[in-house]
């Protein structure tokens, strides 16, 4: 065997292991259809690295999605359906026991994950409602969290439920203004930038704290710019 030999199979062996060591990686699905902490199905499945938790659902089960602005919404699986508008039922999302803050598709697997989808329901007097945050108002959406609410919460009720909120009291009619979520915090004066308020992709027409929160509707938070706060302040 020539040097030149020794050393080619030398550097394909080198990255065969490499490719092998990289390329798959283990991950859990658990489904619950009932909603009912009885996990009706439990399949492991060897994923290719850089997978998403969609892709592990859609390997293992028959899943029905629909395409959001935020990412891919679980509609069903196996045949089951959330009805979100109509009855607050909907497919909740964990990773190794926590609430995902990103959708199925969004979040990329590691390996020995264990993503966990539950049938829910919001029950009796109670709501369901989604938060977003868009912490650098660029239109991605860093959070999105389903929560569920007591009939009669505000859109302030939600924000208080699911993130650090910071607020302070306008000291006019507008009422309490949020200027920080999660540590981001707005300086209209200084910069022009404030904390955007919207329900269902329309901008709100007032405060978050005055705002009763219905049955299915999505809360947008998102960091405007000073564009946006010209406009506002113009119109306010």
């Amino acid at each position: 065997m020539t040097l030149r030999s020794a050393f080619l199979i030398a550097v394909t062996a080198f990255l065969l292991v490499s490719a092998a060591a990289a390329e798959d990686i283990t991950a859990t699905l658990e489904i619950d259809y009932e909603g009912d902490c009885v996990v009706d199905v439990t399949a492991e499945e060897t994923m290719a690295e850089g997978s998403t938790a969609y892709d592990l659902l859609d390997a293992a089960a028959e899943v029905e999605v629909e395409v959001m602005d935020w990412g891919v919404f679980v509609v069903g699986i196996d045949g089951v359906k959330g009805n979100w508008d109509e009855n607050g039922t909907w497919w909740s999302f964990k990773v190794n026991d926590e609430m995902s803050e990103v959708g199925v598709g969004g979040y990329v697997l590691e390996d020995g994950d264990v993503v966990a989808m539950s049938f829910e329901g919001a029950p009796e007097g109670e709501m369901t409602v989604i938060l977003e945050v868009d912490y650098e108002g660029d239109g991605v959406m860093d959070k999105t969290i389903y929560s569920e609410m007591e009939a009669g919460s505000t859109a302030l009720d939600l924000l208080n439920e699911t993130t650090e909120v910071v607020t302070v009291e306008s000291g006019d009619e507008h009422g309490i203004l949020v200027v920080g979520i999660d540590g981001v915090m707005s300086n209209y004066e200084e910069e022009g930038t404030w904390w955007m308020f919207m329900v269902n992709g329309t901008l709100a027409e007032v405060t978050p704290e005055r705002f009763v929160l219905e049955q299915g509707q999505t809360v947008t938070m998102s960091m405007g710019g000073a564009e946006e706060a010209e406009a506002h302040g113009a119109t306010a």
